[in-house]
């Protein structure tokens, strides 16, 4: 709901900063269903303490038995084998979200303007924020449904794949329509 709500009011930065949050928790909650119980008492149980970084994932092993270094989001990101244009928009969001130059003069508010800080609402970079989303909504959504695999989960994962791409469509659309620039499948931001 959030980051629907900073879209709705033209925050698109807002609400990639938001769906960089929702990405590791698909990536966490990835690594934690193919690594078992053990690994997601251990997530459950850090949440009781001050401690921030990623020591819930000790322990976890391969499928020859080895125990995995993932001690960093950076390596949870290895393990569960992200697609490199993934990691492109995570990092063009950590920019976003962090002080540095390339977030505050590569702003997704900006559009194709450059060496411009966007100050306020814009409805540049609504899509990119929007079709993100979708994707990991429906990422972190198949993870839960398919825990307990039945029928009825396949049936769950395939409509919200047509979701995906209702909501593509529409803001594709709605971006061509106001900018007067077509954006293509996987083409939403700067970085693609």
């Amino acid at each position: 709901m959030e980051i629907f709500h900073l879209m709705r009011l033209g925050f698109a930065d807002g609400a990639y900063a938001r769906w960089r949050t929702l990405y590791e928790l698909c990536c966490c909650a990835d690594f934690i269903r193919h690594h078992g119980e053990k690994i997601a008492k251990q997530y459950y149980e850090q949440s009781n303490t001050d401690d921030q970084n990623y020591s819930w994932a000790k322990g976890a092993l391969d499928e020859k038995g080895n125990k995995l270094d993932a001690g960093s989001f950076k390596k949870i990101q290895e393990i569960v084998n992200i697609d490199s244009g993934w990691l492109s928009q995570y990092k063009l969001a950590c920019f976003i979200t962090h002080a540095s130059s390339q977030g505050t003069f590569g702003r997704l508010a900006n559009g194709s303007t450059e060496n411009l800080i966007t100050v306020g609402h814009s409805n540049y970079g609504i899509a990119t924020a929007a079709e993100h989303s979708a994707i990991c909504l429906c990422w972190i959504t198949g993870e839960f449904v398919t825990l307990f695999h039945h029928l009825d989960s396949d049936a769950r994962c395939k409509l919200l794949s047509e979701w995906i791409k209702v909501v593509r469509d529409a803001y594709f659309t709605a971006h061509e329509e106001t900018f007067g620039e077509k954006l293509g499948e996987n083409e939403s931001s700067k970085t693609s």
